[in-house]
C-alpha cells in the first residue's frame, strides 16, 4: 500500500512504554503495528535502542516521527478564560501569566498552550496551558536521547484524548494504570483533567461533573481505557483541536524519507541561483540593492513599533487599550467593580474579573483566600460565592484564588 506519511505514538504507562505505528495512505490511516517496552527506565541504553530499531524494521522503516504522550502526573494543565481581544497578542498574554499557574520557581517550566475549538463564544477565548517542570522534561529527553530514540514532540495524554472526549461531550475519558487513573472531563465549554487513585473513582467522578457545571439531568458518556499511544500517533498525522508540544524546538527531531531528496533539490536550486547572480550585469545588482533598501525602509516603522511594544511605551499602550475597553462597560458592571473594590481587603489583588449578566468570576491573590468568601457573601449584590479550583500559592507566598458568585442586582 502506498504510504504518504508515518508516525510513531509513544505512551508512558507507568514503568512501560507503549509504541504504536500509524501509516496514512490512499485508504486513510491504518495501524501497522505496536509493541511494549517494559521497565524502560531500568533498561540499558543499547538494549532500548535495539528494541526500537527492531520495531521500526518490522514496520519497514528506518526512521519516523515519534510523539511522546506524557502521563497526567508529570504535567500541569490549567485553563485560562481571556477576552477576545487577547487573540491579537495571545503569546504575550500567556507568557505574562504562566509563572502564576505553577508552584515552581520562576521560569522553571517548559510550557505550551492551545486555543480550544469551542472557546470563542461570547467574546472570550478559552486557552489550555500545559506545563512540565524543566527537570522532569530533561529526564525524559535525556532517556530518549541516550536510548537513540529521536522524538519530534512531547505532548500529554489529555491533549491527544481531547478529540475523543469532544465527539459526544459532555463525557468522561478514564484511563486506568495500576493503582491510579487519569480522568479527562470535557463539556462544550469546560475541561478538567486529573490523576486520582483508582479506588476513589466513584468519589472523583461526581466532583468532575460538578466542576463542569452540568445540568442535573445531563447525560454524560464514559469512555474507559482509551488507546493513548494510538491517539498520540494520530496527533502527528492530523490537525487536532488540542495540540501542544512541550519539547523545546531545538531538541525536536523530524525524520522524513524525503529529507535527502529535498537537500539535493535545494542544492541544485542554490547552484542555479549562484550562476544567475554571477551572470547579471552590475546595473541589475544596483537596482536590486536599491529595491532591498527601499523595502527595509518601509519596514522600519513596523520595527520601531515592535520595539515600543517590548519596552515601557508598550506597557503604556497595553494600559491605554485596557482603559479604552473599560469605556464600553455598562454601569452595572462598573457597580460590580466598585463593590469588589469596597469589599476586598488591601492585601488582596485581582488579576481578572469576568462579569456576565447574572454572575461574576474573579481571579487574583491574597494573604488569606479563605476569608474572602464571607466578605463577598455579605454584599447584597453577590450570592453563593464559591471557589472554582483549589487555592495555590504563587512565588510571592500569596494564595491564588478563583471565585465565582451570582449577581442579585441589589445595591450596596
Amino acid at each position: 500500500m502506498l504510504t504518504w506519511k508515518t508516525a510513531i505514538g509513544i505512551a508512558v504507562r507507568g514503568e512501560d512504554l507503549e509504541f504504536v505505528c500509524l501509516k496514512r495512505g490512499l485508504g486513510g490511516v491504518r495501524e501497522a503495528g505496536r509493541t511494549v517496552l517494559s521497565g524502560f527506565r531500568a533498561r540499558r541504553a543499547d538494549e532500548a535502542r535495539a528494541a526500537y530499531a527492531e520495531f521500526l524494521r518490522s514496520q519497514g522503516l528506518s526512521a519516523a516521527n515519534a510523539i511522546v504522550a506524557l502521563p497526567r502526573r508529570d504535567v500541569l494543565l490549567r485553563t485560562l478564560v481571556l477576552p477576545g481581544e487577547a487573540l491579537k497578542s495571545l503569546d504575550k498574554a500567556i507568557e505574562y501569566q504562566v509563572d502564576s499557574l505553577h508552584p515552581f520557581e520562576e521560569g522553571g517550566v517548559d510550557y505550551a498552550y492551545s486555543v480550544l475549538g469551542n472557546s470563542s463564544d461570547a467574546g472570550h477565548v478559552l486557552a489550555a496551558v500545559v506545563m512540565i517542570e524543566k527537570s522532569a522534561a530533561a529526564s525524559y529527553y535525556e532517556w530518549f536521547s541516550t536510548a537513540g530514540i529521536p522524538v519530534s514532540g512531547f505532548t500529554t495524554s489529555a491533549a491527544v484524548l481531547y478529540p475523543l472526549a469532544m465527539e459526544s461531550a459532555p463525557s468522561f475519558v478514564i484511563s486506568k494504570n495500576g493503582q491510579t487513573a487519569e480522568i479527562l472531563a470535557v463539556s462544550s465549554h469546560n475541561l478538567q483533567s486529573r490523576e486520582v487513585p483508582t479506588a476513589h473513582l466513584d468519589r472523583e467522578l461526581p466532583l468532575c461533573r460538578a466542576e463542569l457545571r452540568l445540568a442535573e439531568n445531563a447525560d454524560v458518556r464514559t469512555v474507559e481505557q482509551p488507546d493513548i499511544a494510538y491517539a498520540a500517533a494520530l496527533s502527528a498525522l492530523e490537525k487536532r483541536p488540542f495540540t501542544v508540544n512541550l519539547l523545546p524546538e531545538a531538541r525536536r527531531v523530524y525524520q522524513s524519507p524525503w529529507t535527502h531528496a529535498l537537500s539535493f533539490a535545494l542544492a541544485g536550486v542554490v547552484a542555479l541561483l549562484l550562476m544567475a547572480m554571477a551572470a547579471r550585469p552590475s546595473i541589475q545588482d544596483y537596482l536590486y540593492l536599491r529595491r532591498v533598501n527601499a523595502e527595509i525602509q518601509s519596514l522600519e516603522p513596523q520595527y520601531r513599533y515592535m520595539q515600543k511594544l517590548e519596552g515601557k511605551e508598550g506597557r503604556s499602550l497595553v494600559r491605554i487599550t485596557a482603559l479604552a475597553a473599560l469605556r464600553g462597560r455598562t454601569p452595572s458592571r462598573v457597580r460590580v467593580l466598585a463593590e469588589l473594590t469596597r469589599l476586598l481587603p488591601p492585601t488582596a489583588s485581582l488579576n481578572d474579573a469576568d462579569i456576565t449578566d447574572d454572575a461574576v468570576t474573579i481571579n487574583g491573590s491574597a494573604d488569606s483566600a479563605s476569608g474572602l468568601l464571607p466578605l463577598l457573601a455579605s454584599s447584597p449584590q453577590f450570592r453563593n460565592p464559591e471557589f472554582l479550583a483549589g487555592v495555590t500559592k504563587n512565588n510571592e507566598g500569596k494564595e491564588v484564588f478563583r471565585i465565582r458568585m451570582q449577581l442579585t442586582g441589589g445595591r450596596p
